[in-house]
C-alpha cells in the first residue's frame, strides 16, 4: 500500500483552479453579494415606504374627519387611498434620500394616471352591465310547484 502512496496512483489530485476559473468564482461572490445587498435595501425600502404611507393615510383621515364625519372606518379609509398614500410616501421617501423632486409634474402625472384608470374601470363596467341580460339582472322566478319535497 505504501508503494501505491509513492507513486500517486492509490489518490489523484485535484487540478488547481486557473487564475480565470478563480476570477470567475470570485465575480460571481461580488454579484452574489452585489444583488444581496440590493434586495436588502429595496426590503428596507418597502418597509420604509410602507410605514410612510400609512402615516400620511392616518393624518389624512384625521384631518378628513375632522372638517366633516366620515361614514368608514379608518382602515377602509386606508385601503381606499392606498395608491395616493403609496405614492406621497414615494415622494417623502426620495426627499428625505436627497434625490430630486419635481412634486407638482409628478402629482399632475399621478392624477392624469388616476383619471385614465378611473375611465378605463368605468368603461368595463358599462361593457359589462351592456352585455348583462335581463334575466341576469332579476332572474325568473321558479313556477313550478313540487309536492313531497
Amino acid at each position: 500500500m505504501k508503494e501505491a502512496d509513492k507513486d500517486g496512483s492509490a489518490w489523484e489530485k485535484a487540478p488547481k483552479a486557473s487564475d480565470e476559473e478563480i476570477a470567475a468564482v470570485t465575480r460571481t461572490k461580488e454579484e452574489q453579494l452585489r444583488i444581496a445587498i440590493e434586495a436588502r435595501d429595496e426590503k428596507a425600502k418597502q418597509a420604509d415606504l410602507t410605514a410612510l404611507a400609512t402615516q400620511w393615510a392616518k393624518r389624512e383621515y384625521l384631518r378628513k374627519s375632522l372638517k366633516r364625519r366620515i361614514p368608514i372606518k379608518e382602515d377602509e379609509f386606508i385601503e381606499i387611498i392606498w395608491d395616493r398614500a403609496m405614492f406621497e410616501a414615494d415622494l417623502k421617501w426620495r426627499t428625505m434620500q436627497g434625490q430630486a423632486v419635481s412634486e407638482t409634474e409628478e402629482r399632475k402625472q399621478f392624477r392624469a394616471d388616476q383619471e385614465k384608470k378611473k375611465a378605463e374601470a368605468y368603461k368595463t363596467e358599462q361593457e359589462r352591465w351592456q352585455k348583462m341580460q335581463y334575466e341576469e339582472l332579476e332572474p325568473p322566478e321558479d313556477a313550478t310547484v313540487r309536492m313531497g319535497r
